[in-house]
């Protein structure tokens, strides 16, 4: 698969140095494997829903209630909404490889 570079008339592109392409409307960087690169945006997201996971994960250890409304929220919602992030963060950690 080749792969082309949008670089004005005066840039050069070297082996090694990652390019910017724009596939449909979303604007990506490739780099010299050919490989996407992970946009800081991704990886923003990424640590969000790892952190997201992580302390629904600390609430199912420690043990702390919570109560919304009067009611108390119970333990299982924290374990489903800390395996969900988690597979969301690592999903799209793993897309930028293929």
């Amino acid at each position: 698969m080749a792969i082309g570079c949008l670089l004005d008339s005066t840039a050069r592109w070297r082996p090694g140095q990652a390019c910017r392409g724009y596939r449909g409307s979303a604007a990506y960087t490739v780099t010299f494997d050919g490989q996407p690169e992970m946009t800081s945006a991704t990886r923003l997201t990424v640590v969000l829903l790892l952190l997201i996971s992580g302390a629904h994960l600390l609430r199912l250890i420690v043990g702390v209630e919570i109560t919304v409304g009067g009611r108390s929220v119970p333990m299982w919602v924290s374990a489903v909404a800390a395996v969900i992030p988690a597979a969301l963060a690592i999903a799209l950690w793993r897309e930028r490889r293929h």
